[in-house]
């Protein structure tokens, strides 16, 4: 007579806790990487590409040096195969997302990059949101002082949390601390006086994140407070654009558009941010 209530008694708590559970897993992971669902906030129009980034691009990732660029260029030249855009991949300044050339890979690069711009080619540099302690294979690998001065004057989310990724390790620039801003565009200025024509975006934001008792959450505290992985990849994607729309009304992005469906299924970065995508990394060889 009693084994009724009782095991209707069990069946309610089970699904209390399988509720329960539900709902802890889609605030930790599923909203905090995928926002609302195909919300309306990151699924506006895109913005109009620029005839240019329409045209033939070439991507550099071989050499990483100007003599291979040029080789490259004088070869399409030859065979009259028409190219606007070099891509420059990493490593080609001295320090990841210092934004200083460097000078072994690219000597005198005022005089380059003048030289690519009166042959009406376009530059992309890739870039990431990451200030690195150690990097992978630049010329200056131990970054400890670069990345205690961020640290120290509160430009890194987090108090400076750091994480490994596939060059190194670093911490995350703070979009949302003003002097941060000022302090990261003041070293990007001097590569826009160049002549920059686009940033390759790389897409480091998706590690954005913190520990609970090493577990890792997609949550981290930023100048503005508490943002999730998602809030954060948006942010890196639009700043970097519109900040070079400012100084280039023909400026643009290049952001991976969409990765593996249960990762990102909305894309790395937000529409509206997103004039020019790739799918990944593909060997570019013939086989």
């Amino acid at each position: 007579m009693k084994s009724g209530p009782i095991l209707y008694k069990i069946i309610i708590w089970l699904v209390s806790m399988a509720a329960a559970l539900i709902a802890m897993l889609y605030f930790l992971y599923i909203l905090p990487f995928w926002g609302i669902p195909f919300n309306a906030q990151r699924h506006t129009n895109v913005p109009i590409t620029p005839a240019w980034a329409l045209e033939c691009w070439l991507w550099e990732d071989d050499a990483n040096t100007a003599d291979r660029v040029d080789e490259l260029l004088s070869g399409y030249e030859k065979y009259d195969i028409p190219v606007r855009t070099i891509l420059l991949d990493s490593p080609w300044s001295t320090r990841y997302n210092d934004f200083i050339v460097d000078e072994n890979r690219y000597p005198n690069p005022q005089e380059w990059f003048k030289k690519l711009e009166d042959k009406k080619y376009r530059v992309v540099l890739w870039m990431t949101c990451m200030v690195n302690s150690n990097n992978k294979d630049t010329a200056i690998k131990n970054a400890e002082d670069w990345f205690s001065l961020a640290k120290q004057n509160g430009y890194l989310v987090g108090y400076g949390y750091q994480v490994n990724w596939w060059k190194g390790t670093g911490g995350f620039i703070d979009y949302s601390n003003p002097q941060a801003i000022n302090w990261w565009r003041g070293l990007q200025q001097p590569i826009f006086d160049l002549g920059l024509d686009g940033w390759k975006l790389d897409g480091t934001a998706t590690f954005f994140s913190n520990k609970f008792f090493d577990v890792p959450v997609p949550y981290q505290k930023t100048f503005e407070g508490w943002k999730t992985t998602r809030s954060y990849m948006d942010l890196y994607y639009r700043e970097e654009y519109e900040h070079g729309r400012k100084l280039n009304p023909e400026f643009i992005t290049l952001a991976r558009s969409i990765d593996r469906p249960y990762a990102h299924p909305e894309g790395f970065a937000p529409l509206d941010a997103a004039p020019v995508t790739w799918v990944g990394d593909q060997k570019h060889s013939w086989k």
